[in-house]
């Protein structure tokens, strides 16, 4: 059996109730939970893949506007950056 190591990018929504903060937050409050979030990322990692299972890098959040998240990237368009043959069309 071969064993791979596989760098992922994901972009995601995540809802989770936070104290004092809503759709109208500035991002300087929303940051304020970083713990809380993380932690929760975290849980989730844990069950999808076990302990010690993954490493994660980097985390970046903020509220996600009307509850979508950008999947294209900031600023760029469907397609831009990815890799060679990937068609965003097929994704479920």
């Amino acid at each position: 059996m071969a064993v791979l190591k596989v760098f992922i990018e994901a972009d995601t929504v995540l809802e989770l109730p936070l104290a004092e903060v809503d759709r109208d937050s500035r991002d300087w409050d929303v940051q304020q939970h970083r713990p809380e979030v993380l932690a929760e990322i975290t849980r989730r990692l844990e069950a999808a893949f076990g302990q010690k299972r993954y490493k994660l890098v980097t985390m970046e959040f903020g509220l996600a506007k009307d509850g979508l998240a950008d999947t294209a990237g900031e600023g760029s368009a469907l397609g831009e950056g990815d890799l060679p043959g990937f068609d965003r069309g097929t994704m479920s």
